[in-house]
């Protein structure tokens, strides 16, 4: 019986979407499985790279399997690359000498996850990758290039990131940034200008051992249109921002971990900062608000009397309320002040959830 090789009878585009699913160290490997596969190397044309440390036992090892790859990789190919190392601590030499890789080709899409306790300092080459329009980090405590400078980013995803100095100011056509579970090391200013931002959502929950008792964040986003922010940390939280003219859904939650009376948990200076900052969104359609925020201006009702409502074109408002048990109170001033300028008055208040009751005047 004569052996029948049915994976090199297979299409050249099949066997690459074969390979494009699996780890590059993995789609090397298969080389032995075809006499095509091995003779054309179709893993050095992939367009996306899936480079994971993790299966390598010393970081000598991974560098000697890089020093392969890149010898061998065609990478005028390369558009996609994803960097893996969870088990091991990469030093910094090694990764600017893949990003020294990286930048001599078309990347538009970089992706890394190192959730390391050391401190990973991103190259300066970062700012040389003129095609990148992007990246994606998670679980990363970084310090990014100062300056950093892209003017082709367009998005920028950071999950679980410790941020360890200001970076983002020199962004122009940065048009989506999204932060999920960030923290803050020793910054006591962080810096957020993007002329062309449509959408932020930003979550920060943790603070480092360095940061002051205060941490100012000053935004520059003329056009954005959607914005959340959500700061649960015991420190406080002065938020500047210009008008967004354009902003058409605003969602805050800033609250703590440690305290449970609303008096205790957010002093009168911080209550101020928050009355202002809700003053800066005046121009948003849709409005949520945590239960936290609401129970501190419930508390502070002083800072509200006799302010105009900044709210003049709102159409829906919503409290988000993550404790059903927790019953949320709008005292007249609260009500004044958040739509007493909207053009739909008390009727956007018919959907509020139950738990949440207005108080009489």
């Amino acid at each position: 019986m004569v052996a029948v090789d049915r994976l090199s009878d297979l299409p050249e585009g099949i066997l690459m979407l074969i390979l494009r699913r699996m780890e590059i160290r993995e789609a090397i490997q298969t080389s032995v499985l075809s006499k095509q596969w091995n003779r054309t190397r179709l893993w050095t044309q992939l367009p996306s790279l899936y480079i994971n440390a993790d299966p390598f036992d010393t970081v000598d090892a991974f560098q000697f399997f890089l020093i392969h790859l890149f010898t061998h990789y065609d990478k005028s190919k390369l558009y996609t690359c994803r960097l893996k190392s969870c088990d091991f601590e990469l030093n910094n030499n090694l990764f600017a000498a893949i990003f020294d890789y990286l930048i001599t080709n078309q990347v538009s899409h970089l992706w890394i996850q190192y959730p390391v306790e050391a401190i990973l300092k991103l190259p300066l080459q970062l700012s040389k990758m003129r095609y990148l329009e992007t990246l994606e980090l998670g679980g990363v405590t970084c310090e990014f290039p100062i300056p950093f400078c892209s003017r082709s980013l367009r998005r920028l995803r950071l999950d679980g990131v410790n941020f360890e100095n200001d970076f983002l100011m020199h962004c122009p056509n940065l048009e989506y940034f999204r932060v999920m579970d960030g923290g803050f090391g020793g910054l006591s200013e962080f810096v957020i200008a993007a002329d062309k931002l449509e959408y932020m959502d930003v979550e920060f929950e943790r603070i480092g051992h360095r940061c002051p008792n205060e941490t100012m964040v000053l935004i520059s986003a003329s056009r954005l249109e959607h914005f959340a922010f959500q700061f649960i940390c015991d420190s406080t939280l002065n938020i500047s921002m210009d008008r967004c003219p354009d902003l058409k859904t605003f969602w805050l939650d800033i609250g703590t971990r440690t305290h449970e009376n609303t008096k205790d948990m957010h002093n009168l200076t911080s209550a101020t900062y928050l009355v202002n900052f809700l003053k800066e969104v005046g121009d948003a359609k849709s409005l949520t608000l945590s239960a936290d925020v609401m129970m501190v201006l419930a508390a502070f009702t002083e800072l509200l009397k006799n302010q105009p409502s900044p709210f003049y074109r709102l159409e829906t408002f919503k409290v988000y309320n993550d404790c059903r048990n927790q019953n949320v109170i709008i005292p007249p001033e609260v009500k004044s002040f958040l739509i007493g300028g909207s053009p739909s008055g008390s009727e956007i208040l018919k959907g509020l959830e139950d738990g949440v009751k207005e108080t009489s005047d």
